[in-house]
């Protein structure tokens, strides 16, 4: 597993003025993770993991304005490798956290999600 990323998480913000009030509009850039699952007979499953995979499971006001700030793998489970991928809204304390496992024929599946907003870890 890596990450491509050409700005990993760069945040801009963007301020006009609509009438007297400041309008700010914040950018940040999502990361991806790209996974080769290789098969026997030298045959590799390509997969790439964006935040739009994650769409249907976390919260619609939090989808709208979070970024993907890390994916990563949590650990093995049921005879599976589960993955971790944390979400986050800029500027807030406001994050949940998808724990996913992907298949050998590259099939990803949801197992659950939590909400990790009053466990803000450090790094």
């Amino acid at each position: 597993m890596y990450c491509i990323s050409i700005h990993y998480i760069i945040k801009a913000c963007f301020s006009y003025f609509y009438r007297t009030t400041v309008i700010e509009y914040s950018v940040s850039h999502n990361f991806e993770t790209d996974f080769a699952i290789k098969q026997a007979k030298n045959k590799t499953i390509n997969l790439r993991i964006l935040k739009e995979n994650f769409k249907e499971s976390l919260p619609a006001d939090l989808y709208k304005i979070c970024h993907m700030r890390k994916n990563e793998f949590s650990h093995c489970g049921n005879g599976q490798l589960i993955f971790r991928a944390t979400f986050a809204q800029p500027d807030t304390d406001y994050q949940m956290a998808v724990l996913y496992t992907i298949s050998d024929k590259g099939e990803f599946k949801i197992l659950k999600v939590e909400d990790e907003s009053n466990s803000v870890d450090e790094e």
